[in-house]
């Protein structure tokens, strides 16, 4: 559906000579949507804070609710719990929404970048070259860069962000936990984890 949508709200043109005599890096592909990227990635940010604030408002709950025996606090950050749990619900769906058209945007001008690259070609280069590896080209690689853009790099930056906010909770509620925490058990998570990659 994004894709479609792209098509009817684009219009493309075609020449023979480029447009551009810059490099075709990963960084100037990207730097037309920048400010969509950052609006991508604050959305996941906000996202990925109201999914890590649930053991925060449990604790609180436990230690200023149960054990103070008071019903209206418990009361009142059960009311938070499931606000933080609606508003995550809402970034959530907007941020799969926004990312999934923004990585089909980026898709589309891609294949069009690259369709534009093999109609420059001269006939020299279809005789010596097999069709079937252009078209592994076409399909199969920008596929793969489409998985890349739509899950790959959110489910990096998403793991990544999980990672500092649950230290900072750990640093927040208990520091002592947190030093022992960083100095064992990551370490040892690390290496288990590059031992069981080889």
């Amino acid at each position: 559906v994004a894709t479609l949508l792209i098509l009817l709200e684009s219009k493309f043109t075609f020449s023979q000579v480029m447009a551009s005599e810059k490099p075709f890096t990963l960084w100037n592909f990207l730097s037309p949507y920048k400010v969509l990227i950052f609006l991508a990635l604050l959305l996941l940010v906000v996202e990925t804070a109201l999914l890590q604030i649930s053991p925060f408002l449990i604790s609180k709950a436990i230690d200023l609710g149960i054990m103070a025996k008071s019903f209206r606090v418990l009361l009142l950050i059960v009311l938070i719990q499931l606000l933080a749990i609606l508003l995550n619900i809402i970034f959530r769906w907007a941020h799969v929404s926004f990312t999934g058209h923004l990585a089909a945007r980026m898709l589309m001008m891609l294949r069009i970048r690259v369709f534009s690259h093999l109609q420059r070609l001269s006939i020299d280069f279809f005789t010596g070259e097999k069709a079937g590896r252009l078209l592994t080209r076409i399909t199969s690689d920008i596929e793969v860069l489409d998985k890349l853009f739509q899950f790959g790099l959110v489910q990096l930056v998403a793991q990544v962000l999980s990672v500092f906010m649950i230290g900072f909770y750990l640093f927040y509620l208990n520091q002592k936990l947190a030093v022992i925490t960083v100095l064992l058990v990551v370490p040892v998570t690390l290496a288990l984890t590059s031992w069981a990659r080889t």
